[in-house]
């Protein structure tokens, strides 16, 4: 059988550190993003977040037949847990992202989005009686410090307070943490769970919430949208789909089997800086100064979520 869940040298993803995964995951999430964002504003939000995830699905089933990897799906209730978090973090939680990259753009987007790992240390506080250290405090304070520059910046542009682009990315950060806490909490109880077929299961459940919205009026126009397309842009959407959602996730759900969930997390901070660097770049334009300060807090409060790890 063929085993796609390797990296060169016949090694097992397994066999990586879970922060090299969680960081090539994060730059490989944050770079389909840009393509995310072009389609969800030509195609639509909904449209944009339903195809990647069914061409994710396509991919899942295909590489666990391929690698022969047996159908061994935990008990009922895990499986329910699973499908669950991908109906929370892939459809309910990228549905916010993909509008808070049309609204803001997808550096500015992640760079909020980061703040993972400050909810999943306030969610340890208050569930798990973990204590909150001073390092999150102060973190908590520069990130607020991020968003609040974002809002300046929209403000200088528009003349009017509009945090729907922000609200957007923040509910995303709080959909996605709760996804992240229920999948790592299945692989707690199912230790022997393959990631992939975690993935397939979260995927699934994810698709069963577009199946729910396409039949109960709001016709998604999947197929339809996807061959109106030039063939170019078909690429690059089946493209974005298989980096940023089937490849990114892969790394993403294996780091997070294996390695500690605040460090997982914390590794998706990579993203919106390079997301930033890159969005600038393409646009031809050097960052204003409030996504400069921005991006300062943003890379101080980072580093001291970094000590806690």
């Amino acid at each position: 059988m063929i085993d796609f869940a390797v990296f060169p040298f016949n090694l097992s993803l397994a066999d990586y550190p879970p922060a090299l995964l969680a960081l090539c995951s994060s730059f490989f999430f944050a770079t389909a993003s840009f393509i995310y964002r072009r389609y969800a504003i030509r195609k639509g939000v909904l449209w944009m977040n339903s195809f990647k995830a069914t061409v994710a699905f396509f991919l899942f089933s295909l590489a666990l037949i391929l690698r022969g990897v047996p159908w061994a799906f935990p008990d009922l209730i895990s499986c329910f847990l699973l499908a669950l978090s991908g109906l929370i973090g892939l459809n309910l939680g990228d549905f916010l992202l993909l509008h808070s990259y049309k609204k803001i753009g997808s550096g500015r987007s992640l760079m909020i989005t980061a703040f993972n790992p400050l909810v999943l240390s306030v969610v340890g506080f208050l569930v798990f009686d973990e204590r909150l250290k001073t390092e999150h405090v102060v973190a908590v304070i520069f990130m607020s410090f991020c968003v609040l520059s974002i809002g300046l910046e929209d403000f200088r542009k528009s003349k009017s307070f509009d945090f729907s682009g922000i609200s957007y990315a923040m509910g995303a950060a709080s959909l996605d943490a709760t996804g992240i806490l229920i999948t790592r909490a299945v692989f707690r109880s199912y230790p022997m769970l393959d990631p992939q077929l975690a993935n397939w299961i979260r995927i699934t459940g994810a698709l069963a919430g577009f199946v729910v919205i396409h039949f109960s009026g709001r016709k998604i126009g999947l197929i339809s949208g996807f061959l109106s397309m030039p063939i170019k842009d078909r690429g690059l959407a089946v493209f974005s789909s298989f980096l940023g959602t089937f490849f990114a996730l892969t790394l993403w759900i294996t780091a997070l089997k294996y390695g500690p969930i605040g460090l997982v997390a914390a590794m998706g901070g990579f993203g919106p800086l390079y997301a930033t660097s890159i969005e600038c770049y393409s646009q031809r334009v050097w960052p204003s100064r409030y996504l400069l300060a921005a991006a300062l807090s943003f890379a101080i409060g980072f580093t001291f979520i970094i000590k806690t790890l």
